[in-house]
């Protein structure tokens, strides 16, 4: 290529094999355990009422904390009070 040329979109942008691509990515996956407790999950809750949506929302806010981790510490929260009385095990 000269300078000051401008590249072909096919130079700048060059074909990808998307089949290979897609083959690959799959070979190239783990298997995941089903029950592998580490891995982790999505939850997805519907029919949330807006002022309780709006609370937690400003309570997070007021900690420094996103919504998801103001609701994960609130639950390990009381996941430890619940050990504390023997409630739920260790």
């Amino acid at each position: 290529m000269i300078t000051g040329e401008r590249w072909s979109e096919t130079e700048r942008y060059p074909r990808v094999n998307r089949r290979a691509l897609v083959a690959h990515s799959f070979m190239k996956a783990k298997k995941k355990d089903p029950l592998d407790h580490q891995e982790p999950g999505i939850w997805h809750f519907r029919e949330i009422p807006r002022d309780v949506i709006v609370k937690a929302k400003i309570a997070a806010a007021l900690d420094g904390l996103s919504v998801k981790y103001y609701i994960m510490r609130l639950v390990e929260n009381h996941w430890r009070e619940l050990q504390k009385n023997g409630t739920l095990p260790k």
